[in-house]
């Protein structure tokens, strides 16, 4: 099984802190290849292009980021799939996605989400 955790981060200008929304899903994992994760990342690329088309509209005239828990350096495994996930980010999101260590968001916020939904 995989867990894949979506979360919208909500921050006005002068603000301290932010809103967090979430959501986590369990799903069958159908490639079980620990050292070949890209069925897995893509799935997760694919859930959050889906959240940004159900979204976006509501968020029309703000400045919007999409954050991707990838990493393109290659001593890490998600790099083999960041091409595919830009791509396909900028193709039905229409924006230009940002990977690690650039998307604090990715790494941060849905850890945070997962620790306020446990407490």
């Amino acid at each position: 099984m995989a867990d894949y955790t979506l979360v919208i981060v909500i921050h006005e200008d002068g603000c301290k802190g932010a809103k967090i929304l979430g959501h986590t899903v369990r799903e069958p994992l159908y490639d079980n290849s620990p050292d070949k994760p890209a069925f897995r990342l893509m799935n997760e690329v694919y859930k959050i292009a889906a959240l940004w088309l159900e979204f976006g509209d509501l968020f029309a005239g703000y400045q919007t980021e999409v954050h991707l828990d990838l990493n393109p350096n290659k001593r890490f495994k998600s790099s083999g799939v960041v091409s595919e996930a830009i791509g396909y980010i900028r193709g039905v999101c229409q924006i230009e996605a940002k990977l690690k260590p650039d998307a604090w968001a990715a790494s941060f916020a849905a850890d945070r989400y997962l620790s306020l939904k446990a407490a």
